[in-house]
């Protein structure tokens, strides 16, 4: 080989050589605080990637609550859904973990109180449009037997079913709900006496429940009566009817309340919907018995029509609660269901005419063009059609 070349390939040699020690001292002096950013993979933290939090792999989210007390008593990470990294205790991370350990610890703090001062410990859940709180301890429905956080999941459910129909049919402004209804659910008699002794000031004895209505306050309390709801479909007939009331009232505000017969018809249209029954009754005092108490209301108005002694819409329209029978509050399920089932923007603007502060024979002259007993005509042809037998 010519001498050039031999200078020249030793040259080159000299310079590969150099360029690789420069490149292994450039790698081993690259700084800690730079490993997990762009260009230097070397090191990264395969736990949390460099971003400080450990994902929580022993459960799943609760997507349809936002708090449940049995979640966040999660030990493996206080259902928050990630741990801290202690390798990399990255700044936002810890910032992230202390803000959201703070809302669980207030909210925890808050809803247990109940527990506290009713002996009754419960299963307490959040969402966007309730606060519910359980005692149940087991819940059998239909095929299922749930234990008593599984069971809470399944009512909160179906409450929230409760506001789906009632958006469709009323509020269609999907808007937050503030302050949010509250539903308490006790297991036993004495929780539920003690609960209505402190907050609302009576103590309860053996009657089903009680609504609180309000600005400040949308409350139903309950617990599982063994004479009244000794069922599952029981407990969810008297949570779906007495919740729609909550919901009736709170739209368009408090101002001005429901008369009886659309409070109630709208209620036992919320039961029968979603229950496909009508098993509850908000009586002041109970009336005797009749067959207009079983659940075939449909039926019963059906074969009614036509007959004397059947209430008109113009008489029952303005019935107190404490005036009403078993016979008026199935009639006054079907007005407020051939009302819906005519058009839903005109029941909306009747209702909102009523909240306003209109008497029910104005609102359904300004909304429908009716007098009350073209209402009655309309209404008979739409039972006879609907509610007849196949």
């Amino acid at each position: 080989m010519p001498f050039g070349r031999v200078i020249l390939v030793a040259s080159l040699a000299c310079a590969l050589a150099l360029a690789l020690v420069a490149i292994r001292s450039s790698a081993q002096t690259t700084p800690p605080d730079d490993q997990g950013k762009p260009g230097t993979e070397a090191k990264l933290c395969f736990k949390c990637r460099r971003t400080g939090k450990i994902p929580c792999t022993l459960h799943k989210p609760e997507d349809d609550a936002l708090f449940c007390s049995v979640y966040l008593n999660k030990p493996c990470c206080l259902g928050l859904g990630f741990t801290l990294c202690p390798k990399c205790k990255v700044d936002a991370a810890i910032e992230e973990w202390d803000e959201l350990k703070k809302k669980r610890d207030a909210w925890l703090e808050a809803r247990q109180k109940t527990d506290k001062e009713t002996g009754e410990t419960l299963v307490h859940l959040e969402n966007a449009h309730f606060r519910f709180d359980m005692g149940l301890h087991e819940v059998s429905a239909k095929d299922q037997h749930l234990d008593m956080h599984k069971g809470a999941h399944l009512y909160l459910g179906r409450l929230e079913a409760l506001w789906n129909l009632y958006s469709k049919v009323l509020d269609t402004t999907k808007e937050s709900v503030t302050p949010k209804h509250d539903v308490y659910l006790f297991e036993k008699l004495d929780s539920f006496t003690r609960y209505m002794k402190k907050y609302v000031g009576e103590g309860g004895g053996g009657i089903a429940g009680h609504k609180t209505l309000g600005d400040q306050v949308s409350r139903f309390v309950t617990w599982r009566n063994p004479d009244l709801t000794p069922s599952d479909e029981d407990v969810h007939a008297n949570l779906i009817h007495n919740s729609a009331h909550l919901l009736l009232h709170k739209y368009k505000g408090y101002k001005v309340h429901p008369p009886a017969w659309l409070d109630e018809g709208f209620a036992y249209y919320c039961e029968w919907t979603l229950c496909k029954a009508t098993r509850t009754f908000c009586f002041v005092e109970v009336p005797p018995d009749s067959n207009w108490k079983n659940n075939e209301w449909k039926t019963h108005v059906y074969k009614s029509i036509g007959k004397k002694g059947n209430p008109s819409f113009g008489e029952l329209s303005t019935k107190e609660l404490n005036g009403m029978d078993y016979e008026d509050m199935a009639f006054s399920f079907t007005y407020v269901d051939f009302l819906i089932a005519k058009d839903k923007d005109l029941f909306r603007k009747f209702v909102d005419e009523i909240k306003a502060g209109k008497k029910t024979a104005d609102a359904l002259r300004d909304v429908y063009g009716w007098l009350p007993a073209e209402f009655d005509e309309n209404w008979q042809k739409y039972v006879l059609r609907a509610y007849a037998t196949k």
